[in-house]
């Protein structure tokens, strides 16, 4: 019996090592998972970061730029300046495609998500293009026309990207079928309920056993350290959560279709998209910073030569329009006035009593962006 019961415990404690060696290894793969989990959103958070900045450092730059657009100078130096307008045309709208990089599709605004794709692209077109390697050609096809998707902008970016940057690396340098590419293009179902964003790609394709783990968690064909199989399941993901579907079709050597089909979106403007704001500035250029940080933030602006029913009204003290302001603040009480400078001695005390938000140096974009910022607070 003892040689039995010794035996017993032999198996017992060789089950146990197995069991324990078996957790250690899943806990073991379950912490590299966590850490890439983490280091993904942290290059998301930086590059996010980094579109804010640049917008920041931008902003000014192309409020001088055009002021200095408006002066007289020789033919040369117009030429100089417009060039160098092109090329911060060209870092905005990296700016803007960089802030679409922070993503967390569990946190989207309850608010149902709606996204003009030609605009979207207009924005994030040239992050995506940057993405595909430079020996493959990249093209894109947006129709007129076509309806918003139910999607945000930011989450559109991150499928699409992930999606470009996959079929770009299935084109080898010396690609045995001539010149690779990269395709997009959208189109909207024959329902009329759905849009559809495809990207096509010439390269490798994918066996019929890659197809069906492609969109698995941390599956990944690429060598250890080149991939983290994170992409394809963050698009299933996204697209998931907005009620669309992702379908593959693709033949090794032949290339891959990703078909993207996204629900047309149900509009119903949010509380911030439903302020309106009228600005009545005869300084231009004060004009256009104000109108880009209202739209910035999702005010629309609308052109009037008065306020209206709008929520925000942006105008200069004048005593000719101190009146104008007291009639609107009767019919909006709730209304905001922002004043660009100080109000004159004829007039101060009547629009001391409407309460405004002033900005007193209207060159300070910090004090610009601070009022603005109140206003739509206030509003």
């Amino acid at each position: 019996m003892d040689d039995v019961a010794a035996h017993a415990a032999t198996r017992e404690n060789g089950r146990l090592r197995g069991v324990i060696a078996e957790q250690s290894s899943a806990l073991r793969v379950s912490h590299r998972r966590q850490d890439i989990r983490d280091r993904l959103a942290s290059i998301g958070a930086l590059a996010a970061g980094l579109g804010h900045d640049m917008n920041n450092v931008l902003l000014p730059v192309r409020a001088h730029l055009e002021a200095a657009s408006t002066l007289e100078m020789v033919p040369a130096l117009r030429r100089h300046i417009e060039s160098v307008q092109s090329s911060v045309t060209y870092l905005q709208q990296l700016a803007d495609g960089l802030h679409y990089l922070l993503l967390d599709p569990e946190k989207e605004s309850a608010e149902p998500a709606a996204t003009d794709l030609r605009v979207w692209w207009s924005q994030a077109g040239s992050l995506l293009t940057k993405a595909v390697p430079k020996h493959v050609e990249f093209t894109f096809s947006l129709p007129s026309g076509l309806p918003q998707v139910g999607l945000s902008a930011h989450s559109l970016t991150q499928v699409v990207l992930n999606l470009v940057v996959n079929a770009g690396e299935a084109i080898p340098v010396n690609w045995k079928r001539g010149r690779g590419y990269v395709r997009i293009w959208a189109e909207t179902t024959e329902c009329g309920e759905q849009v559809r964003l495809a990207v096509i790609d010439n390269g490798r394709g994918m066996t019929e056993e890659v197809q069906r783990s492609a969109f698995s968690m941390f599956y990944t064909t690429k060598p250890r350290g080149m991939g983290t199989g994170l992409g394809l399941s963050l698009v299933a993901r996204v697209v998931d959560h907005a009620h669309g579907s992702v379908h593959v079709e693709s033949r090794l050597g032949k290339g891959t279709t990703v078909s993207v089909l996204l629900p047309v979106a149900v509009h119903k403007a949010s509380a911030l998209e439903r302020r309106v704001a009228v600005v009545t500035l005869k300084d231009e250029r004060a004009a256009d910073l104000v109108c880009h940080l209202l739209g910035v933030a999702g005010v629309r602006v609308e052109a009037r030569s008065s306020p209206g029913d709008a929520n925000i009204w942006v105008v200069e003290p004048t005593k000719g329009n101190v009146e104008s302001a007291m009639a609107w603040r009767t019919l909006r009480p709730r209304g905001v006035l922002v004043l660009l400078g100080k109000p004159g001695p004829g007039s101060g005390r009547g629009w001391r009593s409407l309460r405004p938000v002033t900005i007193e140096s209207p060159n300070d974009l910090n004090e610009v962006r601070a009022a603005v910022g109140r206003a739509i607070r206030d509003s």
